[in-house]
C-alpha cells in the first residue's frame, strides 16, 4: 500500500488538479496524472495509488484501455466530497488540514529560491518532530476559530 504523504496524497493532488484543469468532455485518467507527475503513462505505481484512493472512497472512475499504450487505467477520474479536504481545503478533520499543511510547505520548499529553502526545510522538520497528533490537534483548534 502507497504511503499517505509522499504517494497518495501527491497522486491526490494532481488528480485535484487534472480535474479542474480540464476542459469539458476531457477524461481524465491514471495514465494522465502519472504524466503530469513526471512518470511514464503505464506507471504502475500510478495505477496502483489511484485504484487504492477509489477503494478509499477519495476518488471515482472506471476501468478502461489507455488508447495511447493499450495498457490498463482508470479513466473517468472525479474527485470526491471526502477529498476536496485534503486538497481544496474543504473543512475537514484536523489530520485533512495537517497533511494538507505538509504538502503545501513542501510545494513552497519545492520552489523558494536557495536561501528561504533552508528556512522552510528547518520549519518542515520543526512541525514534523512535534508529531502528527500534536500538529493536527493545532490545526484543528485553528479550524474550530480557536
Amino acid at each position: 500500500m502507497p504511503d499517505w504523504q509522499t504517494e497518495a496524497l501527491p497522486v491526490l493532488h494532481e488528480a485535484y488538479h487534472q480535474t479542474e484543469a480540464a476542459e469539458i468532455g476531457t477524461d481524465v485518467t491514471s495514465a494522465t496524472i502519472a504524466e503530469a507527475l513526471g512518470r511514464p503513462v503505464d506507471d504502475q505505481r500510478t495505477l496502483r495509488t489511484v485504484s487504492y484512493l477509489k477503494e478509499a472512497g477519495y476518488i471515482d472512475g472506471g476501468l478502461g484501455i489507455s488508447q495511447a499504450t493499450g495498457e490498463m487505467v482508470i479513466d473517468e477520474i472525479t474527485i470526491k466530497p471526502e477529498a476536496l479536504k485534503y486538497v481544496a481545503g474543504w473543512p475537514g478533520s484536523p489530520e485533512a488540514a495537517a497533511a494538507s499543511f505538509l504538502v503545501v510547505l513542501q510545494d513552497a520548499i519545492d520552489n523558494a529560491p536557495p536561501e528561504e529553502r533552508a528556512r522552510l526545510e528547518r520549519f518542515k522538520e520543526s512541525a514534523l518532530s512535534v508529531g502528527q497528533g500534536t500538529l493536527s490537534g493545532v490545526l484543528g483548534r485553528i479550524l474550530m476559530g480557536g
